[in-house]
């Protein structure tokens, strides 16, 4: 299938204006441009449309990001444990979404909140590891949350280590992001989330910071042959940086299926820090 043809579905942020029954959905134009980058058509879809009718007519989604999710997807308590501002109906919507897409055989790739969402829906060991507020483990010590100065998110201050294809598609152990996201998924302190990523075969691709945390910043997987990925952080933001823009791209379009890359398999063991 030609790039242009391919129809992309891309979720929308969901709040209220000026009470609970004046809802809107929003969705940056930063997602839809970084659509057709890649090479696709954006589709924009809001809550309440039809999932089934969306999944059938679509050829891929994007989960795009915003608000904190609400920790009774992810099966922890509803008190302050830091997340914020959740929204429960664009959860379940979402999650529904991904649902659908995944019984169609269609790819799936998640951006910051979308990609935390993909997370908890993908393992119930990455749902135990998740932290409604990683600045609270004292072994985090990058800034995950840049200022609002840097909103526009073209000025890359985080580092993050690659492994898998990802490290194939951007050439380097390394790579520079953006950072605007202050929940996550802890791999240092999570034994059974450590156990998991060593014993899956499926995994294709992440990245972690290079905090002792070691917060999960990339993943992909392949569930009964559909590929299933996303990044924590914000390429979208990054597009007018054109000289990197293709590093920002690969890994969405590795997962749409419409680039090809060779690359060595994952050891699993590399994501044990004590291992390094």
């Amino acid at each position: 299938m030609n790039n242009k043809n391919m129809k992309i579905a891309v979720s929308c942020e969901m709040d209220y204006m000026a009470n609970a029954q004046m809802k809107r959905s929003i969705c940056n134009a930063d997602y839809v441009d970084f659509v057709k980058l890649s090479g696709y058509s954006p589709y924009i879809v809001c809550e309440g449309m039809d999932i089934k009718s969306i999944a059938n007519d679509m050829d891929g989604l994007l989960l795009t990001g915003g608000k904190d999710l609400s920790p009774l997807i992810y099966g922890q308590d509803l008190g302050w444990n830091g997340a914020r501002k959740c929204n429960l109906i664009r959860d379940l919507y979402e999650r529904d979404l991904y649902e659908a897409f995944l019984a169609e055989s269609k790819p799936i790739f998640g951006i910051c909140r979308g990609f935390q969402l993909i997370g908890v829906l993908v393992s119930n060991e990455l749902k135990k590891a998740f932290e409604q507020d990683i600045n609270r483990l004292k072994t985090v010590h990058q800034n995950h949350q840049q200022g609002e100065v840097d909103i526009s998110g073209d000025n890359p201050t985080h580092v993050i280590e690659c492994r898998g294809v990802l490290k194939t598609l951007v050439d380097s152990e390394i790579l520079t992001v953006n950072s605007f996201h202050h929940q996550g998924f802890d791999m240092e302190h999570d034994t059974d989330a450590h156990s998991w990523i060593r014993q899956c075969e499926d995994i294709f691709a992440w990245a972690r910071s290079r905090d002792k945390a070691k917060i999960l910043e990339a993943f992909g997987i392949i569930i009964d042959g559909v590929k299933v990925a996303g990044v924590q952080y914000h390429p979208e933001r990054m597009m007018r940086r054109e000289k990197d823009r293709n590093k920002h791209m690969a890994l969405f379009q590795y997962t749409m299926g419409t680039l090809e890359c060779e690359w060595e398999p994952i050891i699993p063991t590399t994501i044990y820090h004590s291992q390094q």
